[in-house]
């Protein structure tokens, strides 16, 4: 939710007011105030380091629409409604046990880490990108304040438990650097609200997670010769999410002694997400990389597919949103995006877009993935199912932003 609402507010999508014919939220608890509270798990050492990481913080420039131009009322409508239905489960239903806590254990909320921390995460997102970036808008029956306190509570709970903080903790580990980022970029939006302690506790965290991903560094799918090293399985949204977290480092603390190593590592991991295999054959430098010379193997398919679950797969195409996301952290920090984050994208969206499957081979009907009323086709069947509408309108968002014309956004 928080990627999708993080590409359709910079493309321009959403505008405020609207109405929603939604139902209103019921009388809700209040969540705990921070007040002189501390994370009780917290090392020593790393609240120092991230108190000298927070002096280091830049505020981001966060876009604000043109209230005046009006924007897609469905779209807003859905975002209140699900941040309405988010909150209320949260504190009726889901984080109802920990509300007498002011930092609450966020990973064991769920059976799964993913669960538990990852849904968290991206309705602190989406409401700190409906707090920042309107003027007046709030889910039905919450008010912006609540939506506040409720936002703030879930980023210092989350950002205590991380492995940075609390010794054992999550992090580090297979998909954190994307579960870190959502929960980073929301702080970083609500720095203005947050205490010292919080900010704090964020920056150890964004930069623990940045330094992870560097080291982890591009992983591949092929060698250069074609031999898969994964097979069936892309490692393109593993690098993909990965390189965020060097994205948002650099971004929220462009200054720091360790930002030229993010930056490295941030143009390495993107070059190696998307690259199909004609890269190793095409003499072209980027940021200093000779492509042919520097790439050990390649992840995307030549058409710009993407290959995972061993099927040629939609649901994991669309992670070139990572790309353009890492493009919109740095934009709003200041910081001068490299041409990496762009390489292969707009051939890769185009495999959404405009790449045809005729069937047979492929299953019936055939056409693109994109058909005509928003349905999307799966040319080698589906994984999680077909109507997962949030997962395209945020990479077709963001491609409206960056892609090129001829790629149909």
């Amino acid at each position: 939710m928080g990627a999708a609402l993080t590409a359709l507010l910079l493309a321009g999508l959403l505008a405020e007011p609207v109405s929603a014919a939604v139902a209103p939220a019921p009388d809700l608890p209040q969540v705990p105030a921070a007040r002189a509270d501390r994370c009780a798990t917290a090392s020593p050492e790393a609240v120092a380091k991230g108190r000298w990481a927070r002096k280091r913080v830049n505020v981001p420039k966060t876009p604000i629409g043109n209230v005046k131009t009006a924007g897609s009322s469905d779209l807003m409508a859905s975002v209140r409604d699900g941040l309405r239905y988010a909150v209320t489960n949260d504190l009726t239903t889901r984080l109802a046990p920990y509300l007498d806590q002011p930092y609450y254990d966020a990973t064991h909320v769920s059976p799964s880490l993913e669960e538990s921390i990852r849904r968290s995460a991206n309705e602190t997102l989406a409401a700190a990108i409906l707090l920042t970036t309107t003027r007046k808008a709030h889910p039905p029956g919450i008010t912006r304040a609540e939506l506040t306190d409720f936002a703030r509570w879930q980023i210092r709970s989350l950002a205590c438990q991380h492995g940075a903080i609390t010794p054992g903790g999550w992090g580090n580990t297979w998909q954190s650097a994307l579960w870190a980022v959502t929960v980073g970029q929301a702080a970083w939006m609500l720095w203005p609200e947050l205490t010292k302690y919080e900010r704090s506790l964020v920056s150890i965290m964004v930069i623990t997670e940045a330094e992870a991903a560097t080291a982890r560094g591009p992983r591949y799918f092929r060698t250069r010769l074609g031999q898969e090293l994964t097979p069936g399985d892309s490692q393109s949204d593993e690098v993909s999410w990965d390189l965020m977290a060097p994205a948002l480092a650099l971004a929220m603390m462009p200054e720091h002694p360790n930002a030229p190593k993010w930056r490295n590592g941030l143009i390495a991991m993107s070059l190696a997400a998307f690259a199909r295999p004609q890269d190793i054959h095409r003499v072209a430098t980027y940021n200093g990389v000779r492509i042919d010379i520097r790439l050990p193997g390649t992840n995307a398919n030549e058409d710009g597919t993407v290959t995972n679950h061993g099927i040629v797969n939609p649901d994991y195409t669309q992670n070139v949103q990572h790309l353009w996301w890492a493009a919109s952290l740095l934009r709003a920090g200041g910081v001068p995006v490299p041409e990496s984050l762009f390489v292969n994208a707009d051939v890769v969206y185009r495999a959404l877009a405009k790449v045809v499957f005729t069937a047979p081979p492929y299953a019936a009907p055939g056409g693109t993935v994109y058909q005509p009323g928003g349905q999307i086709y799966y040319p080698m069947g589906v994984s999680w199912g077909v109507r997962r509408p949030a997962t395209f309108v945020g990479v077709d968002a963001f491609a409206r932003q960056y892609a090129a014309k001829g790629t149909n956004a």
